[in-house]
């Protein structure tokens, strides 16, 4: 079964995007987000792998594209404040300090 990873992409020292891909692998994630051109020639900064819990509050409209800085960050405020309503652990490297 593929996992669902959270990619952030760099311009100019700031972040352009995230973008979210299903993949077996974080290699494969970045490789698949370049070879598609879904990272528009940026610089990967960090990616890491969702939890069972948190992809599933990502619905399939945010999957396969460059999220904006303003939408990544709205979805990972919705993931935090569920996780944190639901009692589930959200990692720290998940939290809105991978979207500064």
């Amino acid at each position: 079964m593929k996992s669902l990873f959270w990619l952030c992409y760099r311009r100019d020292n700031r972040l352009l995007g995230v973008v979210i891909l299903e993949a077996d692998t974080l290699l494969e994630a970045r490789m698949f987000a370049a070879l598609d051109g879904i990272d528009q020639l940026s610089e990967f900064s960090e990616g890491y792998e969702l939890s069972a819990h948190h992809a599933a509050m990502v619905t399939a409209n945010l999957v396969g594209r460059m999220l904006s800085p303003d939408e990544a960050g709205r979805l990972m405020a919705w993931i935090e404040s569920e996780s944190t309503r639901k009692e589930v652990p959200i990692a720290d490297h998940l939290r809105r300090r991978a979207l500064e």
